[in-house]
C-alpha cells in the first residue's frame, strides 16, 4: 500500500479547517471515487480497492493520513500533490 501522511499547521481554526479537509475528500472521491463519513472533526474515507484514510481538522492543524490500495496506488504520487497543491491553495502557503 502507498501511505500518504501530511500535517500542515493553519491559522484557519477549526471550522475553516474542517471545510478544506472536505474538498480535500471530494477531490479524492472525484479522482478515484469512494465514499466519506464525517464523524465529528475527522472525515473517514473508504474505497472499494481497500484503500482509506482520515483528514483530522484540528485548531491549528490538519491530519491527512491515507492508505491507497492496489488498484489506485499507480496514482499515489499525483494525488499527494494534489492535496499539498490544495492546501498550499487555502494555506497562502
Amino acid at each position: 500500500m502507498k501511505k500518504i501522511q501530511i500535517r500542515r499547521e493553519h491559522g484557519l481554526g477549526k471550522e475553516d479547517c474542517q471545510k478544506l479537509a472536505d474538498k480535500i475528500t471530494d477531490g479524492l472521491i472525484a479522482r478515484i471515487g469512494g465514499s466519506k463519513v464525517v464523524d465529528g472533526n475527522v472525515i473517514h474515507y473508504r474505497h472499494i480497492s481497500g484503500s482509506k484514510g482520515t483528514l483530522t481538522s484540528e485548531d491549528n492543524c490538519l491530519h491527512v493520513d491515507v492508505s491507497l490500495g492496489l488498484l489506485v496506488r499507480s496514482f499515489g504520487s499525483s494525488i499527494e500533490k494534489e492535496i499539498h497543491g490544495t492546501c498550499d491553495e487555502h494555506l497562502n502557503c
